[in-house]
């Protein structure tokens, strides 16, 4: 095997060990390294002693063969708990998700539960249970059954799919935002009615101060009240590359004048007005409003404030400890991306070019790159974008601004 062969499939082994850690099994590690052995398993997961993972990381899989291999050495080598394994591939091409095959048999002992069981096939049956049935016994409530005959001739009966069923019990918990009603997507006025105060926020260059930008818009709810929308998260950065100053270039239609440069007072954001694009985000069953364009507004009548909208440093306190914007929202919900720590530009999808369907985590930097280059500009200048182009553009933004850009350091007053 060539040693560039080696080196891919090496990475695709810590690919998936590290898939394997993030669900929760943190003891996966690579077999390779431990056993030395031509038929030991790609990864070896304690946690699932049962399977025996075979792992193929090639862009044109052969998954007859591929199967037939981990069939092959699913009974030999190290394996650690002396049975033959259920032998099942993994298996991923460049920039696309795993995927996992399996033997249709293993497939319906899975659809079925018989993993929850105790493996007879074991020497240790007794102390080696399924992974499924130690997950759901840590949660499931135990009684004291008085010891008599018919418990124990129960108890040696082997338990149907559905009262394995009865036995999980999955921890439930309640949504405190479940009355929400996310802002619609909408193009038009709006106002600025808050600048958050500065909270920290960890981040792959380490903690920073970030705050937000939130607006009323000129759509009422049944109550009465407006809709609101907040702004991605900001730093207290005016630096040319920093995401607010070219916020605030957007919004005012021009770039910061010398003096504001000097001393610029957030405060003076408070009831100016602003024309609106917001487009939705569909993450987790969840959906998230968020502003992808705010210019200046050139119309008559400027949107003014309500003043319903209470702001977040004049919010009471609750339980001694001071307001901040993530205990109270007032009756509204921030616009903020799945993912608070870094925009959650991944998921967008690509509609245009030959990665379409994709979305913009699956593709390569130097693809991302291309788009950025190529497809930004024309789409900007386009004077009718679609929603789907509208989301591309926030998305590639985005990523532009996170992979391209360094973080600045604060250097603004706030």
């Amino acid at each position: 095997m060539p040693i560039n062969s080696r080196q891919k499939g090496a990475r695709a082994e810590r690919l998936f060990r590290d898939l394997l850690r993030a669900e929760g099994y943190m003891q996966a590690r690579r077999g390779q390294q431990f056993c030395g052995s031509p038929d030991s398993p790609d990864v070896v997961c304690p946690e699932l002693d049962f399977i025996h993972w075979e792992i193929k990381a090639v862009e044109r899989l052969n998954i007859e063969d591929a199967m037939d291999q981990a069939r092959r050495d699913c009974g030999t080598g190290n394996a650690e708990c002396g049975m033959k394994k259920i032998p099942i591939v993994a298996h991923k091409r460049n920039f696309r998700a795993w995927l996992v095959t399996m033997d249709a048999e293993t497939f319906f002992k899975f659809l079925r539960g018989d993993f929850l069981e105790p493996r007879k096939d074991t020497k240790g049956a007794k102390e080696n249970l399924g992974v499924l049935r130690e997950a759901h016994d840590t949660t499931a409530e135990t009684a004291v059954l008085p010891e008599n005959t018919e418990t124990k001739t129960q108890m040696n009966q082997p338990r149907s799919y559905e009262t394995r069923l009865q036995r999980k019990k999955p921890m439930k918990i309640k949504n405190n935002n479940s009355n929400f009603e996310a802002c619609p997507e909408f193009t038009g006025k709006g106002v600025c009615v808050d600048v958050t105060p500065l909270r920290k926020q960890q981040s792959q260059f380490g903690e920073r101060d970030v705050f937000k930008l939130v607006f009323e818009v000129d759509m009422e709810k049944d109550d009465g009240a407006r809709y609101c929308v907040w702004s991605r998260n900001f730093t207290p950065s005016l630096n040319e590359k920093a995401n607010l100053r070219k916020f605030l270039k957007g919004w005012f239609g021009r770039d910061l004048t010398k003096q504001e440069l000097d001393d610029f007072d957030t405060e003076s954001l408070i009831g100016k007005p602003a024309q609106l694009v917001v487009v939705h985000e569909h993450k987790d069953g969840e959906t998230y409003a968020n502003i992808v364009a705010c210019t200046p507004d050139k119309s008559n009548e400027s949107l003014k404030a309500t003043g319903k909208y209470v702001r977040v440093k004049d919010r009471p306190a609750k339980d001694g400890q001071p307001s901040t914007e993530s205990r109270s929202n007032g009756g509204y919900r921030r616009a903020q991306s799945a993912t608070e720590s870094t925009p959650d530009f991944g998921s967008v999808k690509i509609h245009v070019g030959r990665c379409k369907g994709l979305e913009v985590r699956d593709l390569a930097p130097e693809q991302v790159q291309a788009l950025i280059e190529k497809w930004l500009p024309t789409a900007k200048a386009n004077a009718k974008p679609t929603a789907d182009d509208k989301r591309l553009m926030a998305g590639l933004e985005s990523w532009a601004a996170a992979n391209l850009q360094p973080v600045e350091e604060d250097n603004l007053t706030y």
